[in-house]
């Protein structure tokens, strides 16, 4: 877990969402033991933003094998998203609890709670992608 130095210091965060208008993220469950229910919520949305993505994720699995299917919704590579909690970059090869977020109880989880991860893109990422694709 390693500080943001290009994001600004955040609040703390909602660690428990569930929102009705989430779109579920295609090719989920990741994972198939203990799962644990993710929303995706843009970094950069306005406040009157609610709409996310949702699916679950096991507690053993890297919280990147969701990444793919976050991205294709986005629209951009899967190598432009960066995912935060409580303010700090997380790392995608780690599982949840490598990321010291902290995971809902088994009751929570079976009442719908999720944990909710911000996701935000690398301008640098999707400008380099943008001029691979034109000298091709």
């Amino acid at each position: 877990l390693s500080s943001t130095p290009s994001c600004p210091s955040l609040p703390r965060f909602l660690t428990f969402a569930s929102m009705a208008a989430d779109t579920p993220l295609p090719g989920g469950p990741f994972g198939t033991d203990q799962l644990v229910g993710l929303r995706f919520a843009s970094l950069s949305g306005s406040s009157g933003d609610t709409v996310g993505f949702v699916t679950d994720l096991s507690k053993n699995a890297p919280i990147g094998d969701a990444i793919a299917a976050l991205a294709a919704q986005v629209g951009v590579p899967s190598d432009a998203v960066a995912l935060t909690w409580e303010g700090s970059t997380l790392d995608l090869a780690k599982t949840l609890s490598g990321n010291e977020i902290v995971i809902p109880g088994v009751r929570a989880r079976k009442e719908g709670a999720r944990v909710q991860l911000f996701y935000a893109l690398k301008a640098d990422v999707i400008d380099h992608h943008s001029e691979v694709e034109r000298q091709q």
